[in-house]
């Protein structure tokens, strides 16, 4: 190759490098991953939605998209196809009033929030009603509303018991662990107001989206505080409704700010690392989403629910940076209802650690591995 090329591939190339350095100084924080699939339009047909609240992929990459609006469940293959359909309005065994958060846990079965139905109800891959637990009422087991679900290491369940204000841990076969939260909504250490999701990091600590206080709590996993972050707002590290919480494989947190139609990404700790998203419905844009999951890999898929649409954000890695090799789906997190924000401020962030809160627990069950 002439000399004088190669010189000038090389100044080129420099330039590039350089041109990228600089945007992520001056503009860190906002610019969007490439968006790689988006699946849905408004109907009631089969791939089609009404108000798609929350969205999972299993292990072998396949979608499973709670269809609240249609009463159902949609599985879809990696490219959008769709592979079965299941419910309809109802309260018997595999009937759904409002479903909402669906997740898939450790061995790949299908759990399902039902909402208006006050349970959670658990599913083959392919739909087949296996067993519920819940029912309306604030005593252990039962729930009011409940949204978000989660699971750890161990395969035990966390339950965003929404307007219960609490999290509730359940074993592997459903039977009930411990719960926190004072059960009346407030705004200190370890008090809750209309949480509407959970998710458990790599570690089992668990996250709470502790919407109506704007702001995101961490608890180990036996519900003792550890930090929170967040307060009423539009700017970095503020929040308007979140409504969702996710762990990445690196064990960074992200957030859907509801309110201000954008995802925040946070380190474990709570520190601002960027945000992406405006109001609209072109790419990049949400339109009050509702629920996200990640990838061991590190793409992230988006629940766009005034969209109706289903969004999938590939990961931008970098030149010598190769997929993480983890394996376990430790990241599915629920879906919130859209609800309209209220005119009062947030609770402030807790400051003390030491202080104390509700905690019940029964003594059996499979209890969750360590934490923080």
């Amino acid at each position: 190759m002439d000399r004088k090329v190669l010189v000038l591939i090389m100044i080129l190339l420099l330039l590039g490098i350089a041109g990228g350095l600089v945007y992520m100084f001056f503009f860190q924080g906002e610019m969007a991953p490439r968006t790689s699939l988006s699946l849905g339009t408004y109907g009631e047909k089969p791939g089609e939605f009404s108000s798609p609240r929350s969205v999972c992929v299993d292990r072998q990459g396949f979608m499973y998209v709670s269809d609240s609006g249609n009463y159902r469940i949609q599985k879809l293959d990696p490219k959008g196809g769709v592979v079965v359909v299941w419910g309809q309005n109802g309260t018997k065994a595999g009937e759904f009033d409002t479903p909402t958060c669906v997740c898939a846990d450790n061995q790949g079965d299908i759990f399902v929030s039902d909402y208006m139905n006050n349970r959670i109800q658990k599913f083959s891959p392919v739909g087949v009603f296996v067993s519920e637990i819940g029912g309306l009422g604030s005593e252990p087991g039962k729930f009011h509303q409940p949204l978000g679900i989660a699971f750890d290491s161990l395969n035990n369940l966390y339950v965003a018991d929404t307007l219960n204000h609490r999290i509730q841990k359940f074993s592997p076969s459903g039977k009930f662990i411990l719960e926190w939260g004072t059960g009346q909504p407030g705004s200190g250490v370890g008090q809750m107001a209309a949480p509407f999701d959970v998710a458990v990091d790599y570690r089992d600590n668990v996250y709470v989206a502790d919407t109506a206080n704007h702001r995101i709590q961490k608890f180990s996993n036996k519900g003792v505080f550890i930090s929170a972050w967040g307060c009423k707002g539009d700017k970095k590290g503020e929040f308007l409704m979140p409504v969702a919480v996710a762990v990445d494989e690196d064990n960074n947190i992200l957030v859907i700010d509801q309110g201000n139609n954008r995802i925040q990404k946070f380190t474990e700790e709570g520190k601002f690392v960027s945000k992406w998203g405006t109001a609209g419905s072109e790419s990049g844009q949400f339109y009050m989403p509702t629920d996200l999951f990640i990838t061991p890999e590190g793409d992230i898929y988006v629940a766009d629910c005034g969209n109706n649409r289903i969004l999938r954000f590939e990961k931008q890695r970098g030149f010598f940076e190769t997929k993480p090799t983890r394996s376990p789906y430790l990241v599915p997190t629920g879906g919130g209802i859209v609800v309209t924000p209220d005119e009062g401020e947030g609770g402030e962030t807790p400051s003390d650690p030491d202080k104390t809160f509700d905690i019940r627990e029964e003594d059996g069950g499979d209890d969750g591995g360590g934490s923080e």
